[in-house]
Formats: C-alpha cells, structure tokens, sequence
C-alpha cells in the first residue's frame, strides 16, 4: 500500500507508543495495588502511588523505539534527555515546597525512572550510586555534573534544555540533594508490559485459557474509565477498593467454570441472505417474510454466532470435537421429539386423505410452525455450560442450514 509523504506526517507519530507505555504500565500497577493503596495517572507524576504508610511513588516513564545493531533498545547515556528531564522535573516540584520543608517532603517520597532503554556502563548511574552512598561528597558529585554541563556543545533547543536540566541539580542544595538522591531509583530495560500484565493476571489464579479475554476486559474496563475522567475534568485517581470493584468480577468469571464468549459483535453476513436453506423454509411455513431483511439478519446472526462460539472452544481446548457431536446429536433428538409431537395430526390427515389440497398445505404449514415455536423456547446445554436463548436458537437454525433438521413434514426431500 502506497503512502504519500503528506500522509507519512499526519499518521500518528512513533511517539505515540510512548503514550501507551505510560498507559499500560498505569495498569501494570493498577492491578498490583493493595488495600489502602491509590495509583494516579498523570496527576502528581506519569504514574504515581499513594501507599497506606502515606509514603508516595512518583514515577517518570521514558520509552525508545530506537535500537542498536544486535535489535537491544539502545543504551541510556550519560546526556540523555530523558534522564535529565525527569531529574529536573522531580527537582522543580522540590523547589516549589516552602524552604523548611523540603527534606519531609523528600522523605515520604520515592522517586522513579522507569525506561526500556538499557544501562552500559553509564558513568552518570555510577556517581549517583557512590554519593549516595557517601563515597563521594556533594561537591565531587556536582562536579562531575558540571564538567558534564560543560562538554555539551552547541547552541541548539536540544542542548540548551539539556544545560537548563543540568543546572538544576548542580544549584541545588547539597543536603537536599543527598536526600533526594537517596531517595531515587532507576529501573532500566523495563519491557513487554503485555506480558507483564497477563503474567499478573496469571498470578489470580485464573483459567489460563481466559486469559486473553480476561486481558483486554481489563485493559478495556480501565481505558474508559480513564477516557470518562479526563473528558470529564476529573483527575485520573483510583484507590484499590475502586479497582477491585471494577475488575474484580473479571478474575471472578477467570475462576469459575464458564466458557469464555470473547467473540466480536460483529459478524459478517453472507451475501443473498434469502437463499439460506433455513431462511428459505422459515418464509415457505409462514413464519418470515421474505421482505423483513432485518430480521432475517437477526436470525443469521444467532447462527453464525453460535458457529463461530463452538469453533472458539474447540481451538481453547473447552470443548473436543465428540463433544461438539454429542451436542449435535442430543439436539437432534431433541428436535426429533418435537417434530413427531407437531405432526402427529398432520399424519393422520394424510393417511385419512379427507382434507383437500388447500387445507391440508395449511395444516402442514401450521404444524411446522409449531414445531419451530417450540423448539425456539429450548435453552440447550453443552458439557455443563448453559447456551442462552438466541444460541439455542443459533444451534436449531444452524442444523436446519446444513440440512440436519427442518420443521416442514417433508423437510428431507424438499431441503
């Protein structure tokens, strides 16, 4: 497929990536709350943890599409925007805190870089992990800031942010500076939160064969209800109780017996959809019109629905395939018993031969109807698991579709 160069600037940027790594390490952590834990998104960090200590987790994320030649994301480096910038934001806030204050509100924080960028021989983590530890005083570690500050060339936004970012730390007070270094951490090569997430979800206890449905139920549940605060002016703020009341009947449906119906809404209808054998001898009895294409549709649906259903737990392993064709069976005899009890005076009439021709299609045309009136009051099961009604009735029109069953006395020859 062709792309014109206009198209390639309006598409939605690779930064956008970036957004949905902030976002679904948000549930990454969502989903790791305990009682008496908040998580925010984007209110007092990225991502930020309220614990119930009253200590707080403030978490910058950075993601990089960028890779070196043997496919590893590339390295985080000692000039890194990202790194610099996070430092400058956590150290901005700090300063906005009323002088006397500063090192209380530094204590009851942990301060987080969270990136997929990888570490090698970083000299920047080094330093900061020696003045932390007292090897190296406030001084030598502003020093080394410094020459870095220093080395930067050139006079361009890039370079000057970079300078500005520096700068910060290099003022800042030495004891607010040890505290907060202290008090900071980095986690590096943090990738494939996909399957950090459904690993999560794995931890509940769930029917590992749910666990794709189960995944995107929550990754769902939590996008609208991020989508509905924002649009709302709301901050994006939830506690544990909040999550557990969301999502809990997730893991809860993940635990129980039922088999999963994870299958899309929509379905593609086939073409002609009067020529459908079922639908061909649903409006010969009477009971569609041949004009009421919204209700053929409807019916067509249920079918290919429940086709597509049995399919869907064949390939998750809930269900083999002499399961599927005991079902069958089953509903075949079931439908059998109807169909005898339906025609049971239509027989009689044609032994009798006293109806003319007239009178006695109408009667067939009647008993047909109820058969199919009571068949579609059936709600059929399956290995245990209980089918609703428009899947009961989904079976019944799929069997008439490939000719298993109909409701006509003669269906046989004439379907």
């Amino acid at each position: 497929m062709e792309v014109t160069k206009n198209q390639e600037i309006t598409a939605a940027d690779k930064k956008s990536v970036g957004f949905d790594y902030q976002f679904l390490y948000f549930v990454y952590k969502a989903l790791d709350l305990k009682p008496g834990e908040k998580i925010g998104y984007e209110v007092k960090d990225d991502v930020h943890l309220e614990l119930e200590d009253g200590h707080e987790v403030f978490v910058q994320l950075k993601h990089s599409l960028q890779i070196k030649k043997n496919m590893d994301i590339i390295n985080m480096t000692e000039k890194d925007s990202d790194l610099w910038k996070s430092l400058y934001n956590w150290n901005l806030s700090i300063n906005e805190i009323d002088e006397d204050k500063r090192l209380d509100y530094i204590n009851k924080i942990e301060f987080v870089l969270v990136t997929n960028k990888n570490n090698e021989n970083n000299k920047f983590f080094t330093k900061t992990k020696e003045f932390s530890k007292g090897s190296i005083t406030a001084m030598e570690y502003k020093k080394y800031i410094l020459e870095l500050h220093n080395s930067i060339e050139g006079d361009k936004p890039y370079s000057n942010n970079l300078k500005k970012y520096m700068k910060i730390i290099i003022n800042q007070k030495d004891d607010i500076l040890k505290s907060f270094v202290k008090k900071l951490n980095f986690t590096l090569g943090f990738d494939n939160l996909v399957k950090k997430i459904k690993d999560q979800i794995l931890s509940k206890h769930i029917d590992e064969r749910k666990l794709e449905e189960i995944f995107e139920r929550c990754i769902g549940i939590l996008s609208i209800w991020k989508y509905e605060n924002i649009k709302n002016g709301e901050r994006v703020f939830i506690s544990f109780e909040d999550i557990d009341k969301s999502i809990k009947h997730c893991f809860i449906y993940g635990r129980n017996d039922k088999f999963p119906r994870n299958l899309k809404d929509d379905i593609d209808l086939p073409d002609k959809l009067q020529e459908q054998n079922f639908i061909k001898e649903l409006i010969e009895i009477n009971d569609l019109d041949s004009t009421k294409l919204i209700k053929i549709a409807k019916y067509t649906t249920f079918k290919l629905k429940l086709e597509n259903l049995l399919e869907s737990w064949i390939q998750e392993n809930y269900l083999t395939e002499t399961d599927k064709e005991q079902f069958i069976n089953e509903c075949i005899s079931l439908w059998s018993n109807y169909h005898v009890k339906s025609h049971r005076n239509s027989n009689k009439a044609i032994r009798k031969d006293v109806l003319n021709e007239e009178d006695l299609k109408e009667l067939l045309y009647e008993n047909a109807v109820k058969c199919l009136d009571d068949v579609r009051t059936v709600f059929l099961e399956l290995c245990g698991e209980k089918l609703n009604i428009e899947e009961s009735n989904g079976t019944f029109y799929s069997l008439s579709q490939h000719a298993e069953i109909g409701w006509k006395i003669e269906w046989q020859r004439r379907y």
